[in-house]
């Protein structure tokens, strides 16, 4: 027979469908993948550390930045990841977005080093 609208609910779905629990929010991250989350928490120092013993042995670097005249060996994501102008700047498409030396008259290379 028929059912009413007691028994089918008020969308139309059985009534016991429409007390489902809440879905998950987007943000929330599932159980396992909470479980496998990188953390860094305690090596962010000797990351840091390392990323600037490579800078200063030229390893890996892929871009000089040329700060009152004087020449530092960088790396772009570094600069990129520490400042919205680099960011910028390399993450353009720009045509100068790519260039083998950034030149930064205006900066000290006292300041920028």
């Amino acid at each position: 027979g028929a059912s009413s609208v007691a028994e089918r609910g008020t969308l139309g779905a059985p009534a016991h469908l429409l007390f489902m629990a809440p879905k998950r929010r987007r943000s929330e991250p599932s159980a396992p993948a909470a479980a496998h989350r990188v953390r860094l928490a305690g090596e962010e120092s000797a990351l840091a550390s390392k990323l600037s013993a490579f800078r200063k042995q030229g390893k890996l670097t892929d871009v000089t930045v040329r700060a009152s005249g004087t020449d530092f060996a960088a790396h772009r994501n570094v600069l990129a990841a520490a400042s919205s102008y680099f960011d910028a700047r390399f993450g353009s498409g720009m045509r100068d977005s790519d260039d083998a030396v950034v030149v930064l008259d205006d900066m000290p290379s006292a300041v920028f080093e």
